[in-house]
């Protein structure tokens, strides 16, 4: 066979190394790319992992504090519109609570009661207390909405301390009993900062009860009990 100018034909053993050489260098060079292709891609691979396991770590703290904000600020879903929905918020003063209720509509008007006397766990003092109405004077029913329920101590300009309980048609207040025991205790339906308590709206929905110390399960006596009904 007669070389051509476009072709090469290896002379004698030298020629053929130097070929087999050049083969070797372009397969290892080859080979070189493809593995640091595969590692590059196995490195993209690993980081994105981590960056979409840190992205979901970053929601579900957002959400928890999204869901602790929401409830300071009393906002909540409303599950079932036919259950009474209340909500306790806790407040760094000592002394002072904070509830939003919703309620839903219904035929009988929806009142609110307080009392210091014959507070018990067993039952509500309904003939010992104050109460008001949640409709009289409102020029937009309550029934349907959501509204927040104060409950806080004072001292009045008399010098005397008395139980405050403001609601969006007015306040009641009651004098502070002073407990025979050294500490208080509060109990309540709603005491669960952050939880929303669902209930039937023709029953009694418990804001707060307030019993000295020690006196769970004792006879009915000085504290403090809000309620709606």
């Amino acid at each position: 066979m007669e070389p051509t100018e476009y072709s090469y034909v290896p002379n004698g053993p030298n020629d053929a190394s130097r070929v087999a050489a050049k083969r070797r260098g372009q397969f290892s060079l080859r080979t070189s790319l493809i593995i640091v292709a595969f590692a590059v891609l196995a490195v993209s691979h690993v980081k994105s992992t981590l960056d979409l396991r840190a992205a979901r770590t970053r929601l579900r703290e957002q959400s928890a504090e999204i869901d602790k904000l929401r409830g300071e600020l009393g906002i909540f879903e409303i599950e079932d519109p036919a259950k009474a929905h209340l909500l306790f918020i806790r407040r760094n003063q000592p002394d002072s609570f904070r509830y939003r209720v919703y309620l839903p509509p219904r035929q009988r008007e929806y009142e609110i009661c307080v009392t210091t006397k014959d507070v018990s766990l067993s039952y509500l003092p309904d003939e010992t207390c104050q109460r008001e109405s949640l409709r009289a004077g409102g020029v937009i029913p309550i029934e349907g909405t959501s509204f927040f329920v104060d409950v806080f101590l004072a001292k009045d300009r008399d010098g005397e301390y008395h139980w405050h309980v403001q609601h969006p048609r007015g306040e009641i207040v009651e004098r502070f009993v002073p407990f025979a025991k050294g500490g208080q205790s509060h109990i309540s339906s709603g005491n669960s900062s952050g939880s929303v308590v669902l209930s039937d709206p023709d029953e009694p929905i418990v804001l707060v009860r307030w019993i000295p110390d020690g006196e769970i399960g004792a006879a009915p006596g000085d504290g403090l009990a809000v309620w709606i009904q």
